[in-house]
C-alpha cells in the first residue's frame, strides 16, 4: 500500500511549498506584476521591521536605489524599458502608498470584527484606534445595508395582510418610546428584526 504522505517529485517538502509559503500564478501584465512588486516590498513595513520603503537592507527596492542593475533591469520591465531610476522609483512609491493605505484599512477592519465579535484585538503599526473607529462605522454600514436589502426580498414575497397591524404596534410603541432600537421593537411585536426593518424606518422618518 503507497505511503499517502509521499510528495510530489515536483513539490517536495519544505519551507517553500509548505506554512505561509505559497506558489501564485501572476499574469505577466505590467500593471499586475507591479501590484505584486509593491505588496513585496511593503512586507518588511507589514513586518513592522521598517518604517520606509526603501529602507529595508534585502529589498530589491532598496538595491535600485543604490543603483544596482539587476534590480534596475527588472523593474523596467514593469514600468517601460526607457523608465529611468527616478521616474521608477518614483512610479512605484506612489503605487506602494497606495496599497498600504488599503492594507491599513484591512488590517483595521479586521481589528474592529474581532471586537465586535467579543475578543481583544489591539492596534499595531498599521492601526490606530481612530482607524479602527473608522473602520468599525464602515462595518456598521455594511451590515445595516444587508439588513436593509435581506428586509426588500422578504417583503417583497411575503403577503401584507397583517402589515397595518404590524405598522400600528410599532407607531405605539415609538410613540412611547421613540429611542427603542431595532431589536427592542422586533422583540416588542414579535417578529424578526429584518421584517419590521423597513417599517421601523419609514415610521422614524414620518416621526420626524
Amino acid at each position: 500500500m503507497a505511503d499517502a504522505r509521499v510528495q510530489p517529485a515536483l513539490c517536495p517538502p519544505g519551507t517553500l511549498w509548505e506554512s505561509v509559503y505559497k506558489d501564485v500564478l501572476v499574469p505577466d501584465t505590467p500593471s499586475e506584476l507591479g501590484k505584486r512588486a509593491a505588496y513585496i516590498h511593503l512586507n518588511p513595513i507589514r513586518a513592522a521591521v521598517a518604517t520606509e520603503f526603501d529602507e529595508y537592507a534585502w529589498s530589491s527596492l532598496t538595491a535600485l536605489r543604490k543603483g544596482d542593475d539587476l534590480a534596475l533591469r527588472g523593474m523596467r520591465q514593469i514600468y517601460g524599458e526607457n523608465a529611468s531610476e527616478t521616474e521608477i522609483l518614483d512610479a512605484h512609491k506612489e503605487l506602494m502608498a497606495d496599497l498600504l493605505e488599503q492594507i491599513k484599512f484591512d488590517r483595521a477592519v479586521d481589528v474592529a470584527r474581532r471586537r465586535a465579535a467579543g475578543f481583544e484585538a489591539a492596534t499595531d503599526s498599521l492601526t490606530n484606534e481612530a482607524l479602527v473607529a473608522q473602520a468599525a462605522a464602515h462595518l456598521q454600514r455594511v451590515m445595516t445595508a444587508a439588513v436593509e436589502e435581506h428586509a426588500i426580498r422578504r417583503m417583497r414575497g411575503r403577503p401584507r395582510q397583517n402589515d397595518g397591524e404590524l405598522v400600528e404596534r410599532i407607531r405605539q410603541l415609538l410613540a412611547e418610546n421613540p429611542k427603542l432600537t431595532g431589536a427592542a421593537v422586533a422583540e416588542a411585536v414579535g417578529r424578526p428584526i429584518s421584517t419590521v426593518y423597513l417599517y421601523l424606518r419609514r415610521i422614524r422618518k414620518e416621526l420626524q
